[in-house]
């Protein structure tokens, strides 16, 4: 019994020092950092309308819908994609310049829309 007792104790401290590395929280607000300044809230909606589109298609490959059901979904889907790209490009063209993604002066990275460097304090616009 007591054997036992030390191999799960073994096991749950692998499993915690394995996976300890990836939880950290620098690690975490590294992630969170990079999603939220590389797309726009329209972009990452794309992106997600594009994969429930793939969601669906491979339900009626499978068998889980039928026909009907899957063109209905489906066309919903692809429409409002398409309303969601419009948006994207007429963001595009009427947007002003944004700011640069690295300061020109310290060359540190600045989040998207900011005015002034947050290391330095050059101006941005």
């Amino acid at each position: 019994m007591t054997v036992v007792i030390v191999v799960f104790i073994i096991l749950i401290a692998a499993v915690y020092f394995t996976l300890m590395p990836f939880m950290s929280e620098k690690v975490l607000a590294r992630y969170q950092n990079a999603n939220q300044d590389e797309y726009s809230a329209d972009e990452l909606k794309k992106i997600n309308l594009l994969r429930q589109i793939k969601e669906v298609e491979f339900e009626r490959e499978i068998g889980i819908i039928d026909q009907e059901d899957f063109h209905r979904v489906k066309s919903e889907l692809m429409n409002e994609t398409r309303d969601v790209m419009e948006s994207i490009e007429s963001e595009k063209t009427t947007a002003p310049k944004s700011a640069p993604e690295h300061c020109p002066k310290c060359s540190a990275r600045v989040p998207k829309g900011s005015k002034f460097c947050g290391h330095c304090g050059t101006s941005l616009t």
